[in-house]
């Protein structure tokens, strides 16, 4: 079959959409996927077309691109979007398709799984993925060393931990012979600078997409809010300890057997706000993240 995968949102959406994407090319489909930029670096699967959508792309662009869309002639459309916009587009291509039912009790993954089985009931969903890492580390970090990515985009200060709970966790890596390693892109430099962390290495910023993957395969664990390096480091080693706000962690938690998290029970969460002036969701007791630690780690 000629299908055509549609989550373009966000890259830690596209990783989610890796066991769907997986199984389809597996089975001996020709896979399209509607992606945002740098989904290809991520996935680094030959046998997927990459199609990069962004949000920002202008009207020109989006007509140009429906019109290549539509003279592909795809058998089936599996919109794992399914929104105002993704719904225009799947009508205009005139396909059968397959498209996610939001179920905010169940994980999203389980989500795009109850979709592809209307057609495919053969798909199941493993306990732990591993995507390819063929990137090299870059030089300088230590043999044992553990990835904390501590910030959020502008439009998620609400997920932001303290900086004396960043501090605490830096703290009792070093003393367990483990180097803090700070992950992510140049937008968040000013967050981890934020977060005063003199005995940390850091990497914000320096790292493309190959390179992050694999700094993240080879890391003893990943302390991270709820984000695409989540996921990602989810889908590259497994050691995840997340750290849940306004988010659910049922419904976008790391997938993996080997991950945890950490929140708070509160009757206000989850929210889903991206801007709370008390934020008191994101005040973590340190106890249960030293716990959650020792949990992922295993030997701890």
């Amino acid at each position: 079959m000629n299908i055509l995968v549609i989550r373009y949102s966000a890259l830690g959406d596209a990783v989610l959409a890796y066991p769907v994407l997986d199984f389809l090319v597996l089975s001996g489909n020709r896979v399209a996927f509607l992606c945002p930029p740098g989904a290809a670096k991520i996935l680094e699967n030959p046998g997927i077309e990459y199609i990069d959508f962004s949000r920002n792309t202008g009207v020109f662009r989006r007509l140009s691109l429906l019109w290549c869309l539509r003279k592909n002639r795809f058998d089936l459309v599996i919109d794992l979007q399914n929104n105002r916009f993704s719904r225009r587009w799947r009508s205009f291509l005139g396909r059968d398709c397959l498209s996610v039912k939001d179920d905010p009790s169940s994980h999203a993954l389980e989500c795009y799984a109850s979709a592809v089985k209307e057609m495919f009931p053969v798909f199941r969903l493993q306990a732990t993925y591993c995507l390819p890492c063929i990137g090299k580390l870059p030089p300088g970090l230590p043999e044992r060393y553990a990835c904390l990515f501590f910030s959020a985009s502008t439009r998620w200060k609400s997920k932001m931990p303290s900086a004396q709970l960043g501090r605490k966790i830096a703290q009792h890596l070093m003393e367990k012979g483990v180097v803090p390693v700070l992950i992510g892109g140049p937008e968040d430099r000013r967050a981890h600078a934020g977060m005063n962390l003199p005995d940390a290495v850091d990497l914000t910023g320096s790292l493309n997409l190959t390179e992050l993957k694999s700094v993240l395969a080879g890391s003893e664990l990943v302390v991270s809010t709820d984000s695409f390096p989540m996921h990602l480091a989810a889908f590259c080693n497994g050691r995840v300890l997340g750290l849940f706000g306004p988010t659910d962690q049922k419904r976008c938690g790391p997938w993996s057997e080997k991950a945890a998290v950490v929140c708070r029970d509160l009757p206000c969460r989850p929210c889903y706000r991206s801007k709370c002036r008390k934020n008191i969701c994101m005040e973590l007791d340190w106890e249960n993240v030293r716990e959650a630690m020792g949990r992922v780690i295993g030997n701890w």
